[in-house]
């Protein structure tokens, strides 16, 4: 059976390794409004609460805590499905509290017994395998980073959102499968760190292509940030994979200082050799819009050119087109 799951911080490994083929749930159609959530939620959450209700989806699915909405989307899901089939994950706000890691790792321990997990040897050495390839998948694709200046952004959009919708096996294999992503073009100056939340369509960086741009890392929950972290050896198995999620890039839901993120999109800005930082928000997703004023009056002091482009549902809207055709003669390039 397979498990579906909406967050970077859903431990894959846990469900995976709990013998569920573990996905990311990208819904078909955002532009849906289902009664059962308000219109002023993001479309991400509307779209797939839509395809839940109307169709009969003989999966799981899996929550970890983020933001007001996907609460909700998860008390509907399991008032809807029952509490067999719908599970929650509530990782620490705070990754750096003393008793962060502690609690991570008792919280995904007791996941794994919710989803039927075993606690003989046995079943830690496969949880322990499983783990080990999903570690094997986030190095080739930590690898893939430095084809980002040289292949359309879109491309390594798709190949992000393919890997996040096969379980581990899958995604292994299909990265063994040899495509000309690499084309020998030279890096475009107009290199760009984008981050945001969940992007499921390609149109956002379709036009960013045509508006001369390239992103050079991508910072959103669907992008390279999803598979990025350092794991710390631990003999206890939920402790090592607790230090891994605990490690991640900070996002708006995962607190790690009031500086954290900014001075992390920084970090990505200058280690990239980017000329500008671009802030994607997705309508109606307020832990990033409230991320938004402080880092523009960071980027503002540390000279940094950044744009914030609103998108709703995959649709980029020809006002971003106008903005975008006006940042890229502010900053200069080709």
């Amino acid at each position: 059976m397979k498990l579906a799951y909406f967050c970077s911080y859903w431990p894959v490994e846990i469900s995976e390794g709990a013998g569920f083929q573990t996905v990311r749930y990208f819904p078909q159609d955002e532009a849906k409004v289902p009664v059962r959530l308000p219109s002023y939620c993001c479309s991400y959450a509307k779209g797939s609460l839509a395809e839940l209700e109307e169709e009969a989806l003989d999966v799981l699915f899996g929550f970890a805590h983020s933001c007001d909405t996907m609460q909700c989307m998860y008390g509907i899901a399991k008032s809807l499905l029952g509490n067999n089939k719908v599970f929650l994950l509530v990782p620490p706000v705070d990754l750096t509290a003393p008793e962060a890691r502690e609690y991570y790792t008792l919280a995904l321990t007791n996941l794994w017994q919710e989803l039927g997990g075993k606690e003989d040897l046995e079943a830690l050495v496969q949880l322990k395998a499983t783990w080990e390839k999903y570690q094997a998948l986030r190095a080739k694709v930590k690898a893939l980073e430095n084809l980002a200046p040289y292949v359309p952004s879109w491309e390594i959009f798709n190949l992000l959102k393919t890997l996040q919708s096969l379980p581990v096996d899958e995604a292994l294999a299909y990265l063994e499968i040899p495509r000309d992503l690499e084309e020998n073009q030279e890096a475009n100056p107009a290199g760009v760190i984008l981050t945001g939340a969940v992007i499921t369509q390609n149109n956002l960086y379709k036009l960013l292509e045509e508006q001369g741009f390239r992103v050079f890392y991508d910072d959103t929950c669907t992008g390279f940030r999803h598979f990025a972290g350092e794991a710390s050896y631990a003999d206890n198995i939920f402790a090592q994979i607790a230090s891994y999620y605990i490690s991640k890039p900070p996002c708006p839901c995962r607190h790690k200082g009031m500086w954290e993120r900014a001075q992390h999109l920084k970090t990505l800005y200058e280690s990239k050799k980017a000329r500008a930082i671009l802030l994607v928000q997705n309508k109606f997703c307020d832990p990033f819009a409230w991320d938004v004023p402080y880092l523009l009056d960071y980027f503002k002091k540390e000279g940094i050119p950044a744009l914030v482009l609103e998108v709703e549902g995959g649709v980029v809207g020809e006002q971003n087109k106008t903005r975008l055709q006006a940042f890229r003669e502010r900053i200069g390039g080709i």
